[in-house]
């Protein structure tokens, strides 16, 4: 803090701290004998500010002197408003991570027990014609395979199995499977909970499910299952908001992202089923993040185009 002058009056010179104000430049007036000096806390503004306070010693009645305790007294309101603001921000976030896990994270972590349940109950995929497989996936294959043509795929949800579009996110097929998915669902899940609210999360789980799963089924099939396509949809989501909204907390790593983008791109190559033998549900998966990328980026796209 620099003192750049002083003021005889203490009337002006609390309208000379409120004139600087409303140019951005914050100071203060402290009374030394019959003057008072004026501080400046912003060293980089100290040009200006001597060089506004001689304007006013020559022209301390001017007019654009005569708002300016209005001026700022809105200024401060605004400022003590983004305080309080930002304050309870802060504390609520914190409070909310400090909670158990099964509180401030509720729906993830139902997920994620749900996911292990199903899992138990199916054998994790080895019993396909078991009543858990049949009665959740896609379709019911009825003691045989699942059908193919896109005509047929549609037949149960069309008799009113609508959680049919659904519930094939709780289907794994091994126990690697299950834990992979559910650690992405729990590193990702629990970010937009803690941050947005169970509302916001289940929204984007059930919107992703649905389209996922339907993009699988169309352009494969309906023999597939697993929660990669939600996982993928929660990770555009996530990512979106980082590169777009940084205040609202969201972080994954570069590795992170590399991960993801590297195993889609992958998959859709055919390297993974071709070297590997894994059959991944690559449509499910991209079909969830270009949906969650969506729904990260057009909000603001709209609030702006507003």
């Amino acid at each position: 803090m620099r003192q750049i002058g002083s003021i005889s009056s203490e009337q002006a010179a609390r309208q000379f701290v409120d004139f600087l104000l409303t140019l951005e430049i914050t100071a203060l007036a402290e009374k030394e004998g019959e003057q008072w000096l004026i501080w400046v806390r912003d060293e980089n503004q100290l040009p200006k500010a001597r060089a506004e306070i001689v304007r006013f010693l020559q022209q301390p009645e001017h007019a654009r002197y005569r708002d300016a305790e209005r001026q700022a007294e809105t200024l401060r309101q605004q400022k003590s408003q983004r305080h309080e603001a930002a304050r309870k921000n802060t504390v609520d976030l914190g409070q909310r991570w400090r909670q158990p896990l099964a509180r401030r994270a509720p729906l993830a972590m139902t997920l994620i027990v749900l996911c292990v349940l199903v899992g138990l109950a199916s054998g994790f995929g080895d019993q396909w014609n078991g009543a858990v497989m049949r009665s959740l996936g896609f379709v019911d294959p009825g003691g045989g395979p699942a059908p193919t043509m896109k005509s047929s795929i549609w037949v149960d949800i069309r008799a009113g199995q609508v959680w049919r579009v659904v519930t094939p996110i709780f289907l794994h097929y091994g126990l690697v499977h299950v834990v992979f998915n559910l650690i992405w669902l729990y590193y990702l899940g629990t970010q937009i909970e803690a941050r947005d609210g169970t509302p916001k999360l289940a929204a984007l789980v059930l919107v992703t499910a649905v389209l996922s799963n339907v993009a699988q089924a169309l352009a494969v099939g309906p023999s597939f299952g697993g929660m990669s396509g939600v996982v993928y949809g929660l990770f555009g989501y996530v990512w979106m908001k980082m590169l777009l909204d940084p205040a609202a907390g969201y972080r994954v790593s570069r590795d992170v992202v590399a991960i993801m983008v590297v195993w889609l791109f992958l998959g859709f190559s055919g390297v993974l089923d071709k070297w590997f033998g894994l059959s991944v549900a690559n449509w499910a998966h991209g079909g969830g993040m270009f949906v969650g990328m969506a729904i990260g980026f057009l909000p603001r796209h709209f609030r702006r185009a507003g």
